[in-house]
C-alpha cells in the first residue's frame, strides 16, 4: 500500500492565519508528531501549525471535561497560547483522523518549532531540521541505528518507506547528490548533535546518545560478530556439503 500523502491543502489557509499569534511562554515542551507532517515543507507555517494542532489534540484525552475545555487545558499543559481552540481542535481531529495511527512519530521542542514558525529561515535550515526530526523517527529509542541516504531523504520529505513516496519536493532534491549530503551530514552534527560513521556498509550510523568512540564500538563489534556468525554458516555448510558427498560415496 503507498504512504499516505496528506500535503497539498493540508491545513485550510484560515486556520493558518489564526495560528500566526500562537505564543510561546519561557519553558519548552516537546510536541510528538507523525513524520507525515513534514509533508507540506518548506512551508513552514503549514509545517508548525499542524505539529502544533496534532499535539494539542493528542494531550486532550489527558483532561476532563468537554472537548473545547479539554483542548484548552491540553494547549496550557504545553505552555502555548492557541488564537483559535475551536479551529486548532478541528484540525487536530482531521489529523488524528487521517493519518495511520502506527506511523513513525518524531518530537520537536516548542521554542524550536516557534522560532521556524516566526521566523524566515532559508531552504537549507528547513531541511537540516526535516534531516533532524527523521532521524529521530528512524532511531526512536534505540541508541544508534543505520540508516542510507535514500531512506533519510524519504523520512525528511514526511514519508514512511522510499519504496512508495513519490517525487521529492524541489527544495531536497540537491541532496541527492554527494557533497550536499555530506554537507548536510556535517550540519546534523555542528546542529543537533549527530554523530555519523560509516565503513564498508551501505549507509551510515548515526547516534546522539552515544560517544564517537562508543558509536564506532558498537558497530565493529556487530560486524565482527556478523562474520563470526558467516564464516560458522560456511563451514556447517562445507561439512554438510562433504558428510553427503562421503554418504553417497561408493564403499571401497
Amino acid at each position: 500500500m503507498p504512504d499516505q500523502q496528506i500535503s497539498g491543502g493540508l491545513l485550510p489557509s484560515n486556520l493558518i492565519d489564526n495560528f500566526l499569534t500562537a505564543k510561546m511562554n519561557n519553558d519548552s515542551r516537546i510536541l510528538n508528531f507523525p513524520i507525515q507532517l513534514l509533508q507540506d515543507a518548506p512551508n513552514m507555517k503549514s509545517v508548525c501549525c499542524n505539529i502544533v494542532d496534532y499535539a494539542t489534540f493528542s494531550h486532550v484525552r489527558n483532561f476532563n471535561g468537554r472537548d473545547l475545555h479539554k483542548m484548552k487545558s491540553a494547549a496550557k499543559f504545553l505552555k502555548i497560547k492557541l488564537d483559535s481552540p475551536e479551529d486548532s481542535m478541528v484540525n487536530g481531529m482531521w489529523l488524528h483522523e487521517k493519518i495511520p495511527l502506527k506511523s513513525p512519530m518524531s518530537g520537536i521542542s516548542t521554542k524550536v518549532l516557534f522560532e521556524f514558525l516566526h521566523g524566515s529561515p532559508s531552504n537549507e535550515e528547513i531541511a537540516y531540521l526535516a534531516a533532524h526530526l527523521a532521524l529521530k523517527s528512524i532511531v526512536g529509542k534505540k541508541s544508534y541505528s543505520r540508516v542510507t541516504k535514500e531512506f533519510l531523504l524519504c523520512r525528511m520529505a514526511g514519508f514512511v518507506s522510499p519504496k512508495n513516496t513519490p517525487e521529492f519536493p524541489e527544495y531536497l532534491k540537491k541532496y541527492f547528490l554527494r557533497w550536499h549530503f555530506d554537507k548536510l551530514k556535517c550540519e546534523l552534527t555542528d546542529r543537533y548533535g549527530w554523530l555519523t560513521y560509516g565503513r564498508y556498509t551501505r549507509g551510515f550510523f548515526v547516534s546522539r546518545e552515544l560517544t564517537l568512540k562508543e558509536l564506532i564500538k558498537n558497530v565493529e563489534m556487530k560486524r565482527q560478530k556478523f562474520r563470526k556468525e558467516q564464516q560458522k554458516k560456511a563451514r556447517a555448510a562445507a561439512l554438510s556439503e562433504v558428510l553427503k558427498e562421503l554418504e553417497n560415496s561408493p564403499t571401497p
